[in-house]
């Protein structure tokens, strides 16, 4: 059997993305509404992109402004949060290597997909990006 492609999941796949998204969402929405949300009120809405939960937080009151700001937050503290998960960047190479197209499915935006990619070094490596803004 030949093997054409490999999907991969974004989030606990390539990376533990959670403690971040949490600390940015809490972060934008005190900024931008006062709110203080526990991390329990802030998993119960995923589902949507992040960049979405974020408006929905401040009642669709900034829209691109509440993107922008939880975005920086991501970004700004993405060192101190996230690492690859151990192993990943090598198995990447690996299937790269091979000739085997790989593909990156994830419910996150396409914006902060893309910053965790770059952040990690795995822009290049995937041929296909599939996000919950698509």
């Amino acid at each position: 059997m030949k093997i054409d492609a490999v999907v991969f999941d974004l989030d606990g796949t390539l990376a533990d993305t959670l403690p971040l998204t949490i600390y940015a969402l809490k972060e934008a929405a005190y900024e931008l509404s006062g709110i203080l949300y526990s991390d329990e009120e802030l998993i119960k809405e995923f589902g949507p992109t992040d960049t979405e939960i974020i408006k929905k937080l401040v009642n669709f009151k900034f829209n691109d402004t509440a993107s922008d700001i939880y975005v920086k937050h991501f970004e700004t503290n993405f060192a101190a949060y996230i690492k690859p998960i151990e192993g990943i960047d090598k198995l990447l190479g690996f299937i790269k290597n091979k000739g085997i197209k790989l593909g990156l499915f994830t419910g996150r935006s396409r914006r902060v997909t893309e910053i965790i990619l770059q952040k990690l070094g795995f822009s290049d490596l995937f041929d296909v990006l599939i996000t919950g803004d698509e």
